[in-house]
């Protein structure tokens, strides 16, 4: 990257952080205003703008975890990249706990091994970070999990039931704080931070991550990992 590239670089990060953290801090500091000085509320309104003040801090603090986790990883030494997990039982548990699903939604997890040399907090970044995603942009009402062994790769699956991402969109949503809302407003918009980490990840174990459309007509999503 030439200096000239890294300054432009830069720029849009700023950009899109300064974007980001201004406007559920907008949104906070209006509901509050609106709270403090006047009186004439009812108990529903001042209701509804608490919800909304608990809404856009909870986004606020998603976004900078995710700002953090991306940090590690870009700087996170080689040697605690390949690290025995053998806790592959416990994984989904794990990941069931992390993740926010609706009642009416089911989880299904597949994995066809016993331990794998990944990190642990990566393989759980790439997981939570891809479910997460297929429970707030689609409208699945089953969404499918697998991982699994190949050619001596370890390959991780998550599998929506749509819409599927339209072609044109697939490579960008990739980049950092592109959300999938700015292009379909039916969507519930992220940090713009969750595929990028997963992205992330794929390129320190010298893997790819893919889309393709589903037989269903939604989205698998499919992870690989050179284990070495």
């Amino acid at each position: 990257m030439t200096k000239e590239e890294f300054a432009l670089y830069k720029s849009r990060l700023v950009a899109n952080l300064s974007h980001e953290l201004k406007t559920p801090l907008s949104i906070i500091m209006a509901m509050s205003d609106t709270l403090m000085n006047d009186p004439e509320l009812s108990d529903e309104q001042k209701n509804k703008y608490i919800e909304r003040i608990h809404a856009n801090a909870n986004a606020l603090v998603q976004l900078i975890d995710d700002i953090i986790t991306l940090h590690k990883i870009e700087t996170q030494p080689k040697e605690l990249i390949f690290q025995k997990y053998t806790r592959a039982g416990q994984l989904f548990k794990d990941v069931e706990l992390m993740v926010l699903v609706e009642e009416h939604r089911k989880l299904t997890f597949k994995c066809g091994m016993d331990e794998f040399n990944v990190n642990q907090q990566h393989m759980l970044s790439i997981l939570v970070n891809l479910i997460q995603n297929a429970v707030d942009y689609t409208k699945s009402k089953e969404i499918k999990a697998e991982i699994r062994r190949d050619k001596g790769n370890i390959v991780i699956s998550v599998i929506d039931e749509g819409p599927a991402i339209p072609l044109k969109e697939r490579e960008k949503i990739f980049e950092r704080f592109y959300t999938i809302s700015q292009s379909r407003s039916f969507l519930r918009s992220g940090s713009g931070l969750g595929l990028p980490i997963v992205k992330h990840i794929a390129a320190l174990y010298s893997g790819s991550v893919t889309i393709q459309e589903s037989s269903a007509g939604g989205n698998i999503f499919t992870v690989t990992l050179q284990e070495r």
